[in-house]
């Protein structure tokens, strides 16, 4: 089902002929080829997004077209567990003067709080030994995989990266600066069909991803010009793992030789060739790639490729200025990605009863908390937090 958003797209271009689709693509088009020489260069004055919020204004007086330059591009650097994704990623956004998005991290995307408090600690403070209600931490699902930890950790990381891929496009189009991530948010199903796969999330679990959450979410993204795969074999990966990885990941009961497989066959028998005919994919062994080497090969991408990047090819400039508004809108934001929320059917992930009831009174009473609930995952824009950690 098509969002409101993209259905306007959609009537927008319905009342174009290929003629004209085609016109607005070459004269506008802005992503000819990555240069070395424009590396740091801006085209206009960044527009101050995590204070300021684009609105009807800005699609009058503030060019967005104007602010991309050659080199503004999302690229995701993809791979396995331990294929080194963090460090490569890190380097090559430096390189480039690209802002870099790292992975997901529980405590500092959702759950800190603007007074300092954590709000999962306040809740587990608050629950004691009530395993139902308890919110888990990623070091516990290592130590001890169950159903109802894979859901929640899963369904939360896939919002975090829903949020970081957002805010990356914001920032792009408000700075013109590009972003590296590690892993996207396209990705994502990647990982959590290998977790179902070998049984660490549940049919239910399963199907509300896959039925609910993505569909409904995803389709809001423009996806990526550059996806980076780092090639690297599951048994590799895994020794990795092993020896260099935090001390929870070494001993993880979640990460198997089973698992990375896993990870490998989804990321090359299905992301990687769905992805292919729509963006740039470069793919490199670990042992061989080095950042200069990847720097050479975007300067040969062509980013004018028609048959590509179909959701970046509407460059009319009123429609790009509606989309970067809508990105700018938290609450609008906010609604489409906890839209399906309201859909969970399944069992160790749902809160209900007199128990819950219970919690949301101590958590009324509790001064750390609940004066500040609409300020940790999701803050409006002009708070100190409602960017602060997301790219």
């Amino acid at each position: 089902m098509l969002s409101k958003f993209c259905q306007s797209l959609k009537s927008v271009s319905g009342k174009l002929n290929v003629t004209e689709i085609k016109s607005i693509v070459l004269v506008s088009s802005f992503n000819r080829k990555f240069s070395i020489e424009q590396i740091g260069k801006r085209h206009e004055q960044p527009f101050d997004y995590k204070n300021k919020q684009y609105g009807l204004y800005g699609q009058i007086f503030d060019s967005t077209l104007k602010r991309l330059g050659e080199n503004s591009l999302i690229i995701s650097v993809e791979g396995n567990f331990g294929a080194g994704k963090s460090e490569f990623a890190k380097k090559l956004a430096k390189e480039i003067d690209f802002v870099y998005a790292r992975e997901p991290d529980l405590d500092a995307h959702l759950y800190q709080l603007p007074n300092g408090h954590n709000s999962k600690d306040i809740i587990n403070e608050i629950v004691g030994d009530n395993k139902r209600f308890r919110i888990d931490s990623l070091e516990d699902w290592h130590k001890e995989p169950s159903f109802k930890k894979a859901i929640a950790i899963q369904h939360s990381f896939y919002n975090i990266r829903w949020m970081q891929y957002r805010t990356a496009l914001l920032h792009l189009m408000s700075t013109g600066q590009g972003v590296v991530l590690e892993r996207s948010v396209f990705s994502d199903s990647v990982i959590s069909q290998a977790f179902y796969e070998n049984n660490l999330l549940s049919d239910q679990a399963w199907k509300f991803y896959l039925r609910d959450v993505v569909p409904n979410t995803i389709g809001e993204l423009w996806k990526p010009h550059v996806v980076i795969y780092l090639d690297k074999s599951a048994d590799e990966c895994l020794k990795t793992v092993r020896e260099k990885g935090k001390d929870f990941e070494k001993n993880s009961r979640v990460y198997s030789l089973d698992l990375l497989k896993a990870v490998e066959k989804n990321y090359k028998k299905n992301f990687l060739p769905s992805i292919r005919s729509e963006l740039h994919l470069l793919n490199y062994n670990t042992k061989e790639v080095d950042t200069e080497r990847v720097i050479e090969d975007l300067t040969l991408l062509d980013f004018e490729d028609l048959t590509k990047f179909s959701d970046w090819r509407i460059r009319k400039e009123t429609t790009i200025n509606t989309y970067r508004r809508m990105l700018s809108d938290y609450d609008h934001c906010l609604s489409l990605l906890l839209a399906p929320s309201s859909y969970v059917d399944v069992p160790e992930y749902l809160w209900y009863g007199e128990e819950l009831a219970k919690l949301n009174e101590r958590l009324e009473e509790d001064p750390r908390y609940f004066t500040l609930t609409k300020a940790s995952l999701f803050t409006p824009v002009g708070s100190k937090t409602a960017h602060k950690e997301w790219l």
